[in-house]
This record gives C-alpha cells, structure tokens and sequence, in this order.
C-alpha cells in the first residue's frame, strides 16, 4: 500500500516552519522509500506516483491543515513529459484551494529540463496554486544557471554536496543570490550540527531539514492503492477554476 511519510522543516531554534511530503510503500511492517520501489520503473509508472502522492496530500486533514508550507516532489519523468506535467498541474490546481497553507513543489535535480522549457513549466505550476523550489542544488543540473532563470520560491540546498566538493564558492554564489533575490534557503540532508558552520553567513535566517531535527514519520491518509491516475483535469478547466 501506498503512504505518505512528512519530513518537518525547522528554524535554527528548532521552530517547525514547513514539511516535505515523502513517497513510502508499506508492506506488512516495511516501509519502502521510492529509491527501492521505483528503481527501474517506467516514466509511466512514476507519473502514477506523482499523481497518488498529490491525491494522498489532498485525503489527509493533517496536510490540508497545516499552516505551513506543505511539500512535494514532482519526477524528472512528470517534469518533462507534457501530457503528465499538463495532468499533474490539473491535480495540483484541484487540492490547493483545500490547504491553508502553501504547497510547493520541488523541481528535481536529476532533470536537465532548462532555459525557456523550464520557465514555461515552472509558471504553469505557478498558474495552478502551487509555489516552486529547487531540489538538491549543488548536485546535478541543480546550478547558479537553473537558480537564476526564475524568480524562485525556495532554494534546498544539499549539504551532502559539501563532502564532495573542495571549492564552495557555488555556494556563497548561491547565499548571495538568494539574499538579494528574496529566495528561502532551506538546508536540507542535515545529519550533523557542525555542518551548520559552514553555513555562517545565513545561520540564523535558513531553514534546515534532517534528521538532526526530525526523521520522517507516516500520516493518516485512507487507504490508497498504487496505480494509474484518473482522468484529470482539462486546463480549459484549470484555467476557470483559476480565475473564478
């Protein structure tokens, strides 16, 4: 069966600020993350997951009333696939007039989507409800180039990145554009409070994610059944529903 787990997101004094939705399968005591159910899988069947994930969000009265920020993965699979992506925005414009909050949705550092494409499709998440962050940045194609081609919500930055690389002054680059550019930093993958050094100059006003804080736990959803999605909603529908 397919749950929902939620990740909490912390100010530096510990204050919960937001939560990231995570994809779990559960079978009998086990819980599976997407890295082992999904390895292998199908563009088709990640675009299923990505639908069933926002419909999970929507069934759950925990994430609909939050008051705060609520989110949520898309697949390089969904991202790059216009018939998905354009199904994926009718689910997202369908449950966030449910949320008190915002929902965001996080672009994935694995897809090399970029320049107009990109931009286009990050203004029809937009257009839909939702808000958007980069995923992982520092890793993959998420760079300084993707960081600058849209007026960003949010940037998560991968602190695992910082093990890697000798040079870090992609993210002072990174610190500085954020800063001037009105972009929520969010540290995420923090396993250790000494990597909080390195992040100095943005200590105070970042928001941090991992298991420092919190380990991700399951919500109460009804019960759901992994599979393909239904008919979503037209974008002449979106687009009414929108305006309306």
């Amino acid at each position: 069966m397919l749950r929902i787990a939620k990740q909490s997101v912390h100010m530096l004094d510990g204050t919960v600020v937001a939560a990231e939705v995570l994809a779990r399968l559960q079978i009998g005591n086990s819980e599976l993350s997407p890295v082992a159910f999904m390895s292998g899988c199908s563009p088709e069947s990640w675009y299923a997951l990505d639908i069933e994930v926002l419909r999970l969000v929507a069934s759950c009265e925990e994430l609909r009333q939050a008051t705060v920020p609520t989110f949520v993965n898309v697949s390089p699979a969904t991202l790059q696939n216009d018939h998905y992506f354009t199904a994926f925005c009718g689910e997202i414009a369908g449950i966030v007039d449910q949320m008190k909050a915002r929902l965001v949705i996080e672009i994935p550092e694995a897809s090399n989507l970029s320049g107009h494409e990109l931009s286009r499709k990050l203004h029809e998440i937009e257009f839909s409800g939702a808000q958007v962050a980069i995923d992982d940045f520092g890793t993959k194609f998420a760079d300084q180039a993707r960081l600058s081609l849209h007026p960003w919500n949010f940037c998560k930055i991968d602190l695992a990145a910082f093990q890697e690389q000798e040079n870090l002054n992609w993210l002072d680059a990174a610190i500085n554009y954020a800063r001037n550019h009105d972009i929520q930093l969010i540290m995420e993958k923090l396993e250790c409070l000494t990597h909080i050094e390195v992040m100095t100059p943005v200590k105070n006003t970042a928001w941090y994610q991992g298991y420092v804080f919190s380990r991700p736990l399951l919500v109460s959803t009804p019960n759901a059944v992994f599979g393909l999605p239904r008919k979503p909603l037209q974008r002449r529908d979106v687009a009414i529903a929108r305006r309306a």
